[in-house]
């Protein structure tokens, strides 16, 4: 489905993913996401949890006994603040502080903490109304639409990891459709799929790695929605090594943009560890780096990142 009205240049959507965030009354939350952010999932299990905090101009905040996620800071001074209330969650958003939409987008979520629909305010990406998800049996979200407008959605598709595990598959493409059933869109997604790459440095602490636990809301999804929310189930245990953008209406861009991605561990601490995710374009050149910061204490290292 397509959720965006008017999408941005396909360029900019890649690079500049978000403005998303958070604000919650813990005392009344009841049904809270599935999976925190970024956990370790050893196979001996008992893994400390680990919290996104920083996302390059990005600040994430949590609170709660759930760690759960309640504000979401931009570098351009938008915050979106979370408020967990029974089986919704609601984002207000502000900009420099000053309230410039309450109830900006309400989720509803089902017993396992996943987002079965959301009420959103009009925006010049998004069509105001309530909008319907829909999960395989894997849990995996495979079709996003507009209630009142059905031919207004996003197909999801996956494919089989290349370990052939049980523990499920990977997003392998969105499919955007308009209100008038016209395919505007696809993004292919291509993951590590297993592949360590090793790198050595002074320090001999630097390497690109290609699991990551939780990988964030991928790009269609999170321009909605959220990058950061974990409420639409898991798209991929590995990290996202590269996009495919075809598009099929207004300014057709050919070769169809391709971006190469690397997430390489920088630190690697007990509490907080460093991480560049380095986009790159088909040619080599790197489009953008970003410092990911994750913290297993998140609501005691928020100050000074």
């Amino acid at each position: 489905m397509k959720l965006l009205h008017n999408a941005p240049a396909i360029t900019k959507a890649i690079v500049l993913a978000a403005m998303m965030s958070a604000c919650q009354n813990e005392k009344d939350a009841i049904v809270s996401p599935d999976h925190s952010l970024e956990q370790v999932t050893d196979s001996n299990a008992k893994t400390a949890v680990k919290y996104l905090i920083k996302d390059g101009g990005t600040k994430l905040t949590y609170s709660g006994v759930r760690n759960q996620l309640v504000k979401e800071l931009d570098g351009f001074g938008y915050l979106k603040e979370y408020t967990y209330s029974g089986n919704q969650i609601i984002c207000d958003l502000k900009k420099n502080g000053v309230t410039i939409n309450k109830n900006f987008i309400t989720y509803t979520l089902n017993a396992k903490g996943q987002c079965v629909q959301s009420v959103h305010t009009a925006t010049d990406k998004v069509i105001a109304g309530t909008y319907i998800y829909v999960y395989n049996e894997l849990n995996q979200l495979t079709l996003v639409y507009h209630k009142t407008l059905p031919k207004l959605r996003q197909v999801l598709e996956y494919e089989q990891d290349g370990d052939n595990s049980l523990q499920g598959k990977s997003l392998s493409k969105i499919t955007f459709y308009d209100q008038y059933d016209e395919k505007e869109k696809e993004i292919i997604f291509k993951h590590a799929n297993g592949k360590f790459v090793v790198q050595s440095n002074a320090n001999g602490n630097v390497y690109e790695t290609a699991l990551e636990s939780n990988p964030l809301n991928p790009v269609g999804i999170a321009e909605a929605n959220s990058k950061y929310l974990p409420i639409f189930g898991k798209f991929s245990r590995y990290v996202l090594r590269q996009t495919i953008h075809k598009n099929f209406t207004g300014q057709i861009i050919y070769p169809y943009p391709v971006f190469n991605y690397s997430l390489t561990a920088k630190t690697l601490g007990e509490e907080i560890s460093t991480y560049d995710f380095i986009t790159k374009d088909d040619f080599g050149q790197v489009v953008s780096k970003v410092e990911r910061k994750y913290s297993t204490t998140p609501q005691v290292v928020m100050v000074g990142l």
